[in-house]
């Protein structure tokens, strides 16, 4: 089960996903709109065991605090990531690149993705790939911010391009002409994503 839900003035995604046998579900960069993500969770018959946060940006968190508060649930964040985060949640739990979260049914594998932040990760489940700001639909996430680094962005990209190609991908943003997409897709009209497989020559000199 997912559900993708657009959310705030950002053209940010939300995300809310779990095994379809279970009547639980994670949130995923729960960035903005309670209202509308508690009533999509009505909707869907699914009470919230986590939430999941790609990285730390205000617009990726900022109704992370108030969900976990609600409904008494964790939030999962990438360690090197908790300093972006303007007011950490009580039920804060930090983890490390490539731990696996049990919720909802499923297992979520956090990705670190360094480039638009350090602590940057996509989520992994199953066949589902929850990129953040790192991938998005033929684009990628800026590298010009505090804390960002092209060079890192490579190196993620390039990680990113050797998944199954069948990945699918769930970007933080409703940034490019369709709303999902496939690793596969990306390896065939991401520009940016052709570069970095190309050589980190090609990236670095596209991203000055």
């Amino acid at each position: 089960m997912l559900k993708q839900l657009p959310v705030g003035p950002m053209a940010n995604f939300c995300y809310i996903a779990g095994a379809d046998a279970s009547s639980s579900a994670v949130i995923v960069d729960p960035g903005w709109d309670v209202p509308g993500i508690t009533a999509a969770l009505k909707d869907l018959k699914r009470s919230p065991e986590a939430i999941l946060l790609t990285h730390g940006h205000f617009d990726h968190v900022r109704a992370a605090a108030e969900l976990s508060r609600a409904f008494a649930i964790p939030v999962y964040i990438h360690e090197v990531d908790v300093p972006l985060l303007e007011s950490a949640p009580e039920k804060l739990v930090k983890v490390s690149s490539g731990q696996e979260v049990s919720a909802a049914g499923l297992s979520f594998k956090f990705i670190n993705t360094p480039g638009h932040t350090p602590g940057s990760c996509c989520i992994l489940a199953g066949g589902m790939l929850f990129t953040g700001d790192t991938l998005f639909v033929e684009e990628v996430g800026r590298v010009d911010l505090p804390g960002s680094n092209p060079e890192h962005m490579y190196e993620s990209l390039l990680s990113l391009s050797r998944l199954p190609q069948e990945t699918a991908v769930y970007p933080g943003h409703a940034y490019g002409p369709r709303a999902v997409s496939t690793i596969g897709d990306e390896l065939s009209h991401n520009p940016y994503l052709k570069l970095a497989v190309k050589g980190k020559g090609y990236f670095m000199e596209a991203m000055a």
